[in-house]
């Protein structure tokens, strides 16, 4: 049996994901808006939507790991300091033309990730692709 392709990724958080999320928060905004809540029920869940919004917009488009690797010895993580860490894949899913993963790793918080086709090169794609194919995944 052959092994899966090395595969290395820089791991760039998707634009349109983050519009995508923009816009949602922008029509739940017009929706209090509208809505017959009293006034400061309204101000109350608009500034705890905008407030959760900017944190996890900046968690989104600031990812502790900024490289993807596999080679023969697993997934590893690097950070923009570039120190590694042994990654588990715990869970994958492909949504069109986006692929999510989800990793456990040793001594830090578990990393979820949305990998854009658009952000990648067709072979990087395919190996992806393939290697996520042939990957176990834990129960």
């Amino acid at each position: 049996m052959k092994s899966a392709p090395a595969i290395a990724l820089d791991l760039v958080p998707s634009r349109r994901l983050a519009l995508g999320a923009v816009v949602v928060v922008v029509l739940a905004l017009l929706a209090i808006a509208a809505s017959a809540l009293p006034v400061w029920l309204g101000l109350v869940l608009a500034i705890g939507l905008v407030i959760h919004a900017i944190v996890t917009l900046r968690r989104f488009l600031s990812p502790r790991w900024s490289r993807l690797a596999r080679d023969s010895g697993g997934w590893q993580l690097a950070d923009r300091e570039h120190e590694t860490a042994v990654a588990e894949l715990r869970h994958h899913a492909r949504l069109g033309p986006l692929v999510v993963l989800a990793f456990d790793v040793p001594g830090h918080r578990a990393f979820r990730f949305v990998v854009d086709r658009v952000a990648v090169n067709a072979d990087d794609w395919r190996r992806l692709v393939l290697t996520l194919a042939r990957e176990p995944l834990r129960p």
